[in-house]
């Protein structure tokens, strides 16, 4: 199993917001757990984030990593989804 976790920032409504995110995926490339690191203090991003990481595993779990374009919107947040997105190319350059 390989893990890739990175730090990044987005724009909020609130200002700039700061999260993280893990991947780990098998020895065949495919994703077997994904997380999110809640590193916000605005209570309604802190809410998003919390959301889009309690969704995040079951809608990435048993993908194929290498082959993972982007993910719609999680957990309503739009905003973490679109931060996630943002951050792919280098969570896949760690793997």
């Amino acid at each position: 199993q390989q893990t890739a976790q990175l730090e990044t920032t987005y724009i909020s409504p609130a200002g700039e917001e700061k999260v993280g995110f893990s991947v780990t995926v098998d020895a065949d490339g495919v994703i077997t757990a994904a997380s999110t690191t809640v590193m916000s203090k605005n209570p309604t991003s802190v809410m998003r984030q919390k959301s889009f990481g309690d969704g995040m595993t079951a809608a990435l779990q048993g993908k194929k990593f290498s082959e993972l374009q982007s993910v719609d919107r999680i957990g309503g947040s739009s905003l973490t989804t679109a931060a996630f997105n943002k951050a792919l190319a280098d969570l896949k350059q760690q793997i």
